[in-house]
């Protein structure tokens, strides 16, 4: 693992976490629980995040499950602050979502028909291409997000 650039994936460029989550997922044991913005959107996020790490940790059975802290953190055996940046386990883990995200994002644009932005900054563009499409937002898009909330009330 060590000889593979494993780091906190927020380092590594959207070009390069492909090839390396690959390369991860040929030397270890792993588990993915993708959620789509449509269940996620019927969702409470704390309750979701413990149900899927709960998921996890049973695909994967014994040992350390270490879990990088959020708010309501009900799960794990080590719960860290930063924790993918302090233990290569979670750094990896993190690289396989984020590969995964990635692969979301692509076939959502796809079905959208036009390229749907990585994070919240260009959101209000794509949810005005959205409404212009006549595409159901819930779909697409994480409604909770503050930039979201303040589109849909206007």
């Amino acid at each position: 693992m060590k000889k593979i650039k494993i780091e906190d994936s927020k380092n590594i460029s959207d070009k390069e976490i492909p090839a390396i989550s690959e390369k991860i997922k040929t030397l270890v044991s792993y588990s993915i629980k993708n959620v789509y913005p449509e269940d996620y959107n019927k969702s409470e996020l704390t309750p979701l995040l413990n149900k899927l790490h709960r998921g996890v940790k049973q695909d994967l059975g014994s040992g350390l499950h270490i879990v990088d802290k959020y708010p309501g953190c009900m799960v794990g055996d080590l719960i860290v602050e930063r924790a993918d940046s302090k233990y290569i386990e979670v750094a990896s883990a993190s690289i396989i979502a984020r590969d995964e995200a990635l692969k979301q994002l692509k076939e959502l644009s796809e079905q959208a028909g036009f390229e749907l932005p990585k994070g919240s900054y260009h959101v209000k563009k794509a949810l005005e291409e959205l409404k212009k499409r006549g595409l159901p937002f819930e779909k697409f898009v994480k409604l909770h997000f503050k930039n979201v909330q303040e589109f849909l009330s206007s």
